[in-house]
């Protein structure tokens, strides 16, 4: 078919076409990264304590964060954390109880101090998240997060890499959302199976 700007199936998109496709792209996921189940990956990271430093930033390289994800941001939840014993050989983990910020807000001496923390509440800020840790750690020990993995941006330079089942995903889901956009309607059979592609990632 002949699009709203002429382009013919098959041919290459015009510059204006292609940023568009894009932006609705990235659009989805960063909508899908709001979405637990679009997750396919948790991050496994380690980072040191500090001290008499209770509140600690994490973030991607370059963000400037005391704590640096291999993440593309800042982590979306942190799901389990371990307090990794590592004076001694081999070293040991103690689980952080991760708590909410009803629980965070209810702690009445926050500069408590301790060897150990025991308690983890994290804080989504943006673009740096913020780890709140009580009581307020004495020895620099390891701690390893748990956190949820994210969607990356695409770019038109870029390769698209992700597990199997998401490119079929996102490619037919941005189609029905364009499709407007260059005059055309949507067809059930579309529909159909961009639904079974979603289902098939998100379901896995």
């Amino acid at each position: 078919y002949v699009n709203a700007r002429g382009t013919r199936t098959g041919e290459t998109a015009d510059a204006a076409d292609a940023t568009l496709v894009l932006r609705r792209l990235n659009f989805l996921l960063d909508l899908w990264n709001v979405d637990r189940d679009a997750a396919y990956a948790e991050l496994f990271e380690t980072f040191a304590l500090v001290a008499g430093d209770q509140d600690m930033t994490i973030g991607p390289t370059g963000s400037g964060a005391q704590w640096v994800t291999t993440a593309a941001q800042r982590p979306v939840s942190v799901d389990a954390a371990n307090l990794i014993l590592n004076t001694s050989t081999p070293s040991s983990r103690i689980p952080i109880r991760i708590i909410s910020y009803a629980e965070w807000a209810g702690i009445s001496v926050r500069d408590d101090e301790d060897s150990v923390p025991t308690y983890l509440y994290y804080e989504p800020s943006w673009p740096l998240g913020i780890v709140h840790l009580w009581p307020e750690p004495t020895i620099t020990y390891d701690v390893e997060l748990v956190s949820r993995g994210t969607l990356a941006q695409a770019t038109l330079a870029g390769t698209f890499n992700m597990p199997p089942g998401y490119y079929s995903a996102a490619m037919l889901t941005t189609a029905e959302d364009v499709s407007p956009s260059f005059g055309r309607q949507v067809q059930p059979i579309a529909e159909l199976r961009a639904r079974e592609a979603r289902a098939k990632v998100f379901e896995a």
